[in-house]
């Protein structure tokens, strides 16, 4: 759930996926499918965010 808290805020300051990736040291494809999600349902927090990656076998 840290992970996807971190990427959530660097996301929201407008970074890109590749940017934030390299900044916590992350695969890309990972804060990709974040950063889909957040596009998809902006109001999702990081729980939510998590929940809907395990249902999209994503994860």
């Amino acid at each position: 759930m840290e992970r996807i808290c971190k990427v959530q805020k660097k996301a929201n300051k407008g970074l890109s996926a590749e940017v934030i990736a390299d900044m916590l040291e992350e695969e890309v494809t990972f804060v990709e499918k974040i950063i889909n999600i957040l596009e998809e349902t902006p109001e999702s927090d990081a729980e939510q965010i998590y929940d809907l990656l395990i249902k999209k076998n994503k994860f």
